[in-house]
């Protein structure tokens, strides 16, 4: 009988890609519509992150997109008693993959520490 319900059952799965995200529409409510509505604005954009808590590029898009970053720091900033909890979770995902790709991208090392790296890597210190 399981066989026969799972068979029957739609397998929908929804893949979302980023660009489809209509971002500019999104905030564009949140100025429109006020505090409930950023709310629930926040609260739909975070927990699409913590979904995908592992995607980089959407952790961007959201840094990325202005007032998005600004519209999940005021939600918790106000938050009474841990209502934004999903919001703050995916601000602190967003801001660790802010901070890693940033890392990254940075060239930490001057120039004499280049050269003693490019000498230990070809065995001549």
């Amino acid at each position: 009988m399981d066989k026969l319900l799972q068979s029957i059952k739609p397998s929908i799965t929804l893949e979302v890609e980023i660009d489809d995200i209509p971002m500019d529409e999104l905030v564009g409510y949140c100025l429109v519509g006020g505090f409930p509505i950023q709310i629930l604005v926040a609260e739909l954009l975070a927990k699409y992150l913590v979904s995908e808590y592992d995607n980089q590029s959407l952790s961007m898009l959201y840094f990325n997109t202005p007032r998005v970053a600004a519209l999940f720091l005021r939600l918790i900033w106000f938050e009474q008693k841990n209502e934004c909890s999903v919001i703050r979770q995916a601000a602190i995902i967003m801001f660790n993959h802010v901070g890693k790709q940033v890392i990254d991208n940075t060239d930490l090392l001057d120039d004499n520490e280049k050269l003693a790296v490019d000498n230990k890597s070809d065995g001549t210190t």
